[in-house]
């Protein structure tokens, strides 16, 4: 049996959220039974949305820590692409 993973989300769930949970893997929980210590899992599409919110300073310093180069006059649109 795969093992899935757990996510806590307030009930009722809607259709369309469960649906998409679902398909993303996760097992849904009542967020009421959430342990203390729990993390919110990170999705493509969360890092994504993450990516359109930052500054360019922001962007900078993630494209630095992944090593990966752009202009030095690089416009916030590229560095948005170069992120993602």
């Amino acid at each position: 049996m795969k093992k899935e993973d757990v996510i806590y989300e307030p009930h009722p769930v809607t259709p369309e959220r469960k649906a998409e949970l679902r398909k993303q893997g996760y097992r849904i929980i009542d967020a009421r039974f959430k342990p203390d210590d729990w993390e919110e899992p990170k999705s493509e599409d969360q890092g994504q949305k993450d990516v359109a919110k930052m500054t360019v300073d922001e962007l900078k310093t993630l494209l630095d820590e992944r090593g990966i180069e752009y202009p030095s006059d690089a416009k916030k649109a590229y560095l948005q692409e170069l992120a993602q």
